[in-house]
This record gives structure tokens, C-alpha cells and sequence, in this order.
């Protein structure tokens, strides 16, 4: 067996804590050590960088000490890094924590807020980058040239993989990208890799022009599990950039006027590349050089991609939406210009609040949603991307495109009296505004200045065809702490404990965080709001079921939770789990009252497909004539008026029950069925005679549990 030679770094919060109120902000220290997991000896000399940023709607404007800070492990491969008063004092210092050294494979965790790291320091958890893995890999290279064959020096590059295996889960991963160097050569280490690409060219925030067309190109296999033994080259031979394709085009408003100083960016439709140039005072602009392919030309605050980044500089508004545009670019050919043209706008307000009503100052907002490109209305659909199998599509040229949907993005700040104003297209759809997270904070959102308070989940945004006015209200966060213990011994390492909430209709999860005492934790909690708290894991599950929690402004909750052996699936021909329950008329329903009967149970949820539901009821229509036969239905929601409103509207004339405790009830434990639909069928003699079956197996067990004696 291979050993992979792997570094570790162990990170400890040992002092320090974000002020509050007026009390004086202290140091805080991070430290840690570099050990060979092999033989645990110290390894001197590694690069410990933390970069220091502020995300803010001014990046410019930062202080003196922002940036990266890089540190020495000594002989005994121990650092420390310590963050004065002046770092600590507010909450939005990001570090982002990278590894260096040049044996090994370069890594670089995510940017992860400092008061977040210290505040979870005073409640035992330890941080996400406590232990960092090095592999040693082996060193690509290749030489890159321009078009008159002389070194291209200080290009940036970035590489890509497919690869499955081996792939970090610790909060970090492979740092995969750089610029040549002086002699215009790429050198990075990496792992042995069987998918492999490189794309030569402007970053997603290019602080230059990229002065040649892009390069890509794809090495390796397209199935790893096909070609278990083919690999990338690690030389990557000699590249050859070209000059590209230049594209012109004029921005102008809605009435036609030339438009001045509005960035412009070209996007690829299959890659995340990027290129942009600032519209002059005549509204003209040139983009490129660019490479043959697809496009999208937009205005700032656009892409095509899925997903939201709290991460991209903020869009100061309000700015005019432009209607995108979508070319293609041919090798040898000469493009038309392309006309950007401002699209009619409403204005979105969205002020903050605290839970007194006083203005707030808030964070970052994000407005997005669907527009219409220049060929025809977009759709939701998702732009195909690249995966193993379409990766030899890198080095093939691109053929021309069918329309792609444009998601439309603008994230701004508040200004000091918590204010942001949105241009926002009046046809932009799907249209919805979504805040950043806070830990500290919690949010309800008022959807007009009269509206009722809701739940901030999705923040659906009613037709754009007026101004809008939306009001965040901040609470402050209330806080979870739970406590496991088991009837049976140890809890097992594996046990989660989540919290489900109700959002805009639907459940969602949020996981708890376990300290190193074995209590875990869960912030941010909005006040005066269910949560449902369960712990499932290691073949377990908490006694009590569903508890319900409800907490006031500021609260914290501290609870215990039994984990008892979870149930295995009942054996067939063996007595059938008992159960009584109320049905949702109210009368009682209990298995040994069907004694004699063949039972069909059937477990289900309000969001069962109407196909799924005309089976059941062709079941129940066919057998319901015969006196020996006995249908019951349980319903898995928190919500018994949805259940009777479902079963009303779809015709159901058999007994139903909810449980509300869903997965946790005992019915649903004891019988371990699925939050899908599950099927049981019980014999006259009360022994279970099929499980998990549907359709025509299931009417055939239902027939030979009848004729059975």
C-alpha cells in the first residue's frame, strides 16, 4: 500500500474575544504546529499565510494592517499569529488561511469571519482549519509562449480536475493556480490526476487586461473508473497563446443616448471566464482579445451561472440593468458590434431595522432573478456544465449556442441609515432579494410598509411594476445548546442533532455544531419561532421525538436529549408493530380493533404526486368491497389543515392520521418507514405479510393475504 506523505496543522484559539458594547477589544492568538503525520516530527520551515480582509461596499478602502501576514514554523514546527486590539474590536475581519511548502501540494482554506472563530474558541469548538493535510504530489509543467514565440511571463493560470478520489473534506482545498514566471513557465504541484485542464487566461476579477485570447486545453482520461491506470502528462508541453478576436459595441439608455464609464464584461457560457472594458463617453467600448466561443455580454451585476457570492464586490446602486446580449465568436471572422441597451427599471427599497424600529445598519443584500437575453425570453433552466465525459470538449472548437438563461445579480450595502436603493427590470422574474447570514443576528422581513413580519427564507418578490419598499427587521439571535445521552451507553461519534424550521411553505435543516465536550450548538435561531430539535446517527435517535422549541429575543436553550436504538424493519410474518392513534376526524384507530381484517397501511406526505395517489385510490376502489378488507393511511406533516385540505380535494375516503412528529413518530419508527411512500400489508391474524412494495406487486399481496386463511 502507497503511503501519501500528508502535513498537519493543528489551530488553537488560545485567547481573546470580539468586543461588546463598550468594553475595550483584547488580542487574540492563533497557533498551531506542523507535524508529518507518518512520524509526527516537526517540519520547520512551512509558510503559514493569513490573508486579513474586510468585505465592504468601499474594497479600497482598508486599513493599513489588511492583507497577508506570513509566518515561519520553527525548528519545532510551531507558529503563532497574533490579531491586535484593532483586529478584534469589530466583526467583519475575514481571515483565509493558506499552506506553503515546497515539497508539498499548496492549500487554501475559505475566508471565515474572526469574531465567529473566537466567539466559538469561549464555547469549546474548535476551528475549521484545526487539522490541514498536505499531500506531496508531483510537480506540472509546461512552457508558455506568445503568438511571436517569446516567453509569456506573469500570466495567470488556474488548473481544473473531475477527479473524485482523494478529494480534501476538511474545510480546505488544493490551490490549483498561479502565473507564469519570469521564462514564461508554469510550475505548481499538485496530485496525480486523471482528468486535468488549464485555462490561461484573465481571472474572475482580473486586475489587468489579459493581453492574448485565453488557452484551454484538457489532458487525461474522460472515464477515470474506465481507465483506472491512464493519468495526466505531468509535462505539459509547449503552449502557444493567439491574438483573438476583438469585439466593439455601444452601450445607450433607454431613449438611445450614448451611455459613459459603465463596465462592460464578456462572459463564456460554459467556463467562468471573464472579460470587461468601461464604456467611453460616446457609450463605445472594445472587449478582447477573446477566444472563439460563446458569449454574454452584460452590464455589472450579471452572469449566467447559478448561485450567489457575498464574496463579489458590491454593485453601488442604484445602476441601470442592461438587456444582455448573447454572441458567438468564429475563428477568422470579424464580429458586428453589439448594442447594450438599458432596460426600463423600478426602484427596490430595502431598509433596516431593529426589533424597535430604529434604523439599522445591516449587511449586504443581493437582488436577483431571471432577464430576457436579446433572442428570447430566458428560462430557468441550468447551463450544462462541464463534467467527466464532456471534458474533451475543452479542446474542441465551440459550436454556437441556443439562448442561455441570464441570472441577474446586484449586491449592495447599506448606506449609514440602513438604507439600499435597487434598480431593478421591470421583467425580471423569479424576482427575490436574499440577505447575508448572521449568527448574531436574526431577520424577519416586512414584504411592505404595512405588511405582516415573515420568516426571511426566500424573499419573494411580488410583480415589478411599481417601486417597492422592503423592511428587514434584526432581532437579536437566540442561541441552542444540547446534551446527549444514551440509554444503552457511549454516544456514538456519528450522532448529528439538526433543527428543522418552516421557511415559505417548506421544512428546512439546520445542523448543530459539537463543541469538544460533546454539547453542540446551534446560533443564529430567529426569536419567537418553532424549531423542531432531533438527533439521529450511529443507528440512534432521540426518545423524545420532534421537541419543540420557542425561544424569545436574545434567549439561549439548553436541553437533553435520550438516543435510543432505532428500530429495524419488521420482520415479515411476525406480528405487525401495534399502534393507536386518532384519525383526522378525531375517532380512535387501532391495529388489534382490525383484527380479522387484511390491512393496508400506507405512509405518506401532502406533496405525494397525483399519480401516486390515483394507484392508491384504485387500491382502495377495488378491494373496499369486500368487508375483510381495511385501509388506513398516515400522514407525515406538521400541518393537519394541509392533510385535510389534500385529502378533501383529492377525493381520499379511507381513514387517515397525521404525525406530526413525521420520521419521529413511533408509528413511522417502529415500522421504519420512508418519508416516501411506503406500503405494509397486515393479515387477518395480525402478522405482517409485505412491506415496501407498490403497484401490482402490491395488489397481488393484498389478493393472497385475502384468500390466506
Amino acid at each position: 500500500m502507497r503511503i501519501i506523505p500528508v502535513l498537519l496543522i493543528g489551530l488553537a484559539l488560545i485567547a481573546g474575544r470580539p468586543a461588546q458594547g463598550d468594553e475595550p477589544a483584547k488580542p487574540a492568538e492563533l497557533s498551531g504546529r506542523v507535524v508529518g503525520v507518518e512520524n509526527a516530527r516537526p517540519i520547520a520551515g512551512a509558510s503559514v499565510i493569513v490573508d486579513r480582509s474586510i468585505p465592504g461596499p468601499d474594497p479600497d478602502a482598508r486599513p493599513p494592517w489588511a492583507g497577508e501576514t506570513t509566518i515561519r514554523t520553527d525548528a519545532d514546527g510551531r507558529f503563532r499569529i497574533v490579531f491586535p486590539p484593532e483586529q478584534t474590536a469589530g466583526k467583519r475581519l475575514e481571515i483565509r488561511v493558506k499552506v506553503r511548502h515546497p515539497e508539498f501540494v499548496p492549500r487554501v482554506s475559505r475566508s471565515f469571519p474572526l469574531a465567529d472563530l473566537i466567539r466559538w474558541q469561549g464555547l469549546r469548538i474548535q476551528p475549521f482549519f484545526t487539522s490541514i493535510g498536505l499531500e506531496r504530489g508531483v510537480e506540472y509543467s509546461a512552457l508558455v509562449v506568445t503568438p511571436t514565440g517569446r516567453p509569456a511571463a506573469g500570466l495567470p493560470y488556474v488548473f481544473e480536475t473531475w477527479d473524485q478520489a482523494g478529494r480534501p473534506r476538511d474545510g480546505f482545498h488544493n490551490d490549483e493556480s498561479g502565473a507564469t514566471d519570469a521564462e514564461g513557465r508554469v510550475r505548481i504541484r499538485m496530485p496525480r490526476r486523471q482528468t486535468l485542464a488549464i485555462h490561461l487566461g484573465p481571472m474572475p476579477r482580473p486586475s489587468a487586461r489579459f493581453p492574448y485570447a485565453p488557452y484551454r486545453h484538457f489532458w487525461g482520461t474522460e472515464s477515470p473508473s474506465d481507465h483506472p491506470n491512464v493519468f495526466a502528462p505531468t509535462n505539459l508541453g509547449r503552449i502557444v497563446l493567439k491574438p483573438g478576436i476583438r469585439l466593439a459595441g455601444r452601450v445607450v439608455d433607454v431613449d438611445g443616448r450614448p451611455i459613459g464609464g459603465v463596465r462592460v464584461e464578456a462572459q463564456s457560457t460554459k467556463r467562468y471566464e471573464k472579460h470587461h472594458a468601461t464604456s467611453e463617453s460616446d457609450g463605445t467600448f472594445t472587449l478582447g482579445p477573446l477566444r472563439p466561443a460563446n458569449y454574454l455580454i452584460h452590464g455589472p451585476g450579471q452572469w449566467h451561472q447559478n448561485g450567489i457570492s457575498f464574496a463579489e464586490p458590491p454593485v453601488r446602486g442604484p445602476v441601470p440593468a442592461f438587456r444582455p446580449v448573447q454572441v458567438y465568436l468564429k475563428e477568422g471572422e470579424t464580429p458586428a458590434p453589439v448594442v447594450l441597451r438599458e432596460m426600463r427599471s423600478v426602484n427596490v427599497e430595502v431598509r433596516f431595522v431593529d426589533s424597535a424600529g430604529r434604523p439599522a445598519a445591516g449587511g449586504p443584500v443581493a437582488l436577483w432573478g431571471i432577464v430576457q437575453n436579446d433572442r428570447q425570453p430566458a428560462n430557468l433552466a441550468a447551463p450544462r456544465a462541464l463534467r467527466p465525459g464532456l471534458a474533451a470538449e475543452i479542446n474542441a472548437p465551440e459550436l454556437a449556442e441556443l439562448v442561455v438563461p441570464i441570472r441577474w445579480v446586484e449586491i449592495d450595502y447599506p448606506d449609514p441609515a440602513g438604507r439600499i436603493v435597487f434598480a431593478a427590470p421591470v421583467d425580471l422574474a423569479n424576482a427575490m432579494l436574499t440577505p447575508q447570514r448572521s449568527a448574531e443576528t436574526a431577520m424577519k422581513v416586512r414584504l411592505n410598509p404595512k405588511g405582516p413580519l415573515q420568516d426571511v427564507g426566500l424573499v419573494n418578490l411580488r410583480a415589478l411594476d411599481e417601486d417597492q419598499v422592503i423592511t428587514f427587521v434584526g432581532y437579536r439571535a437566540a442561541r441552542a445548546i444540547v446534551r446527549l445521552e444514551r440509554e444503552d451507553g457511549p454516544v456514538p461519534d456519528s450522532t448529528n442533532v439538526r433543527a428543522i424550521v418552516q421557511r415559505a411553505g417548506r421544512d428546512l435543516e439546520l445542523t448543530f455544531v459539537r463543541d469538544t465536550g460533546g454539547q453542540y450548538h446551534a446560533d443564529g435561531l430567529i426569536p419567537d419561532t418553532e424549531y423542531e430539535i432531533y438527533a439521529l446517527g450511529g443507528g440512534h435517535y432521540s426518545t423524545q421525538g420532534l421537541r419543540r422549541i420557542k425561544l424569545p429575543e436574545g434567549a439561549t436553550a439548553g436541553l437533553t436529549l435520550t438516543l435510543k436504538r432505532r428500530p429495524g424493519q419488521p420482520p415479515i410474518d411476525q406480528p405487525a408493530p401495534a399502534f393507536s392513534t386518532k384519525t383526522l376526524d378525531g375517532k380512535d384507530i387501532r391495529l388489534d380493533a382490525l383484527r380479522g381484517k387484511t390491512v393496508l397501511l400506507h405512509f405518506w406526505t401532502p406533496d405525494l404526486a397525483a399519480d401516486r395517489v390515483a394507484r392508491l385510490k384504485a387500491i382502495h376502489d377495488k378491494f373496499a368491497r369486500d368487508d375483510r378488507f381495511a385501509m388506513v393511511g398516515f400522514v407525515l406533516t406538521r400541518n393537519p389543515e394541509a392533510a385535510k385540505t389534500f385529502v378533501k380535494s383529492h377525493g381520499i375516503s379511507w381513514p387517515q392520521a397525521v404525525l406530526i412528529d413525521r420520521e419521529f413518530d413511533p408509528i413511522v419508527l417502529h415500522y421504519a418507514a420512508r418519508k416516501t411512500l411506503s406500503s405494509f400489508v397486515i393479515g387477518p391474524d395480525g402478522r405482517l405479510r409485505s412491506a415496501f412494495v407498490q403497484d401490482q406487486a402490491l395488489e397481488q399481496a393484498i389478493a393472497a393475504a385475502l384468500e390466506r386463511p
